[in-house]
């Protein structure tokens, strides 16, 4: 009889909660496709933060998780994989805040909090990131949990030495006040330059255009066209008396929205994307609860917010193959190296026909639907952003720039979705060794895993 595995051990050696010490040397923060970047100081309050709070984890915890850009001509083949960390994204956001309220004059202490706030506003996240969160949104969102993670005589030390009340920062997080706006613009401002960058680098550099994929050509144009288009940072202005945050030119405003909603449509929503992240969690739900008294088997928010990328990718390479090192070749994530793994989708303009096709799935024996239907529903466009005009008023960019407005509109109309994600488990690949293990010892629906 074979021997069942003791989970208990191997969360035990993995799930550590990092101390980290920052290096006694200076750091170089930039933000990309911009013109913003400092060394900053190790006696700033940057390092103390890194000191006294466990920010050095997320640099093992990827912004973009399990993503890929893909190609249009093959769509399972990888391009790109996103290399960048939450812990370098949690820096530039502090960073980018700290810049914005300077330029508006406020307050040293005011600074301070959008400083700190912009460190810490990641520090909750779960390992794996998005994917993670979607299992258990109310116990494992990042916003609603960091003060599980900092409150402790460490913590305390810090936010108490800096007179920063946590009820003020916890009001930043949630984007609350002119300071919880200003974080939720330098947030997307940062990940909207790192995730560009990711694909095609520092465009500027170019001699000349190069060949892209057409897939991915909008976005390169708009990069090329304004290769700081990220300084758009430099026209935020917040008016403490009307507790406003604007912007003020509605043209370098226009090309930001419109790269953001670019990338959300072409990367964060593409539908093998999404079948990355239900991956994920359909990996990692069996062994997950929320019971705070749970056995040590199981991977509970806490453990989850302490545990790294690589924890719980080599977590899960051993529960479910025997081996922590199972797909785990390197740092780089060969884990979810979408060329090894041919994942598919169909797309459809009704649920009625999508469920038609689900049934399809269900009846040939080697096609695995990856969950249910996926309905993507478009995103928030961020066309109400106030802009700035004569005389100290504002008005909407939509009703500053209606053309620009409608035509970022219709991009993330056009984002609008109905698919059925599903594998075929004949097709050789690592994963789908994970995927056949996993019903294996789960059951369940023989065509739905």
């Amino acid at each position: 009889m074979e021997t069942p595995v003791d989970y208990s051990k191997i969360i035990e050696r993995l799930d550590i909660s990092i101390d980290p010490k920052f290096a006694d040397e200076d750091l170089k923060v930039g933000l990309r496709y911009s013109t913003l970047s400092r060394w900053i100081k190790d006696n700033e309050i940057y390092g103390e933060a890194l000191n006294y709070l466990p920010i050095l984890r997320l640099s093992d915890v990827k912004s973009l998780s399990l993503l890929t850009a893909v190609d249009s001509f093959i769509p399972s083949r990888r391009i790109t994989s996103f290399g960048h960390t939450r812990y370098a994204h949690s820096l530039e956001v502090a960073l980018v805040s700290e810049e914005i309220l300077k330029r508006s004059d406020l307050p040293k202490a005011e600074v301070k909090k959008g400083i700190v706030a912009g460190l810490i506003h990641d520090i909750a996240t779960p390992a794996l990131g998005n994917p993670v969160m979607d299992i258990d949104p109310v116990n494992l969102n990042e916003e609603d949990h960091w003060l599980e993670v900092v409150d402790n005589e460490r913590g305390n030390s810090f936010f108490n030495r800096h007179k920063l009340a946590k009820s003020e920062l916890d009001a930043i997080i949630h984007n609350k006040g002119h300071l919880g706006k200003v974080l939720d613009i330098a947030d997307r401002i940062v990940y909207v330059g790192d995730d560009a960058h990711a694909l095609f680098g520092q465009v500027k550099y170019y001699q000349e255009s190069r060949e892209v994929d057409k897939h991915l050509e909008g976005i390169y144009m708009l990069l090329r066209e304004d290769p700081e288009v990220c300084d758009v940072y430099q026209d935020v202005c917040v008016n403490l008396e009307k507790g406003e945050v604007s912007f003020q030119d509605p043209e370098r405003l226009y090309r930001f929205l419109k790269l953001r909603a670019l990338l959300t449509k072409k990367i964060y929503q593409h539908p093998l994307n999404q079948a990355r992240d239900r991956l994920a969690s359909i990996l990692i739900t069996p062994f997950y609860t929320a019971e705070r008294n749970a056995s040590s088997d199981k991977l509970t928010p806490a453990r989850l917010r302490r545990m790294t990328d690589n924890d719980l990718i080599a977590y899960l390479n051993k529960v479910y193959m025997g081996s922590i090192n199972y797909l785990l070749n390197d740092v780089s994530f060969s884990f979810v190296d979408t060329s090894l793994w041919p994942a598919r989708f169909q797309e459809f303009t009704s649920l009625k026909d999508a469920g038609k096709f689900m049934n399809e799935v269900h009846q040939q024996k080697n096609l695995v639907a990856l969950g249910d239907i996926k309905v993507v529903n478009g995103f928030n466009t961020a066309t109400s952003y106030l802009v700035k005009e004569g005389a100290g008023k504002t008005r909407p960019y939509f009703l500053v720039d209606p053309q620009g407005a409608e035509e970022i509109g219709e991009i993330e109309k056009s984002s609008h979705g109905i698919y059925v994600l599903y594998v075929n488990l004949e097709e050789h690949s690592p994963i789908n060794e994970i995927l056949k293990r996993k019903r294996e010892m789960f059951g369940g629906y023989p065509n739905l895993i």
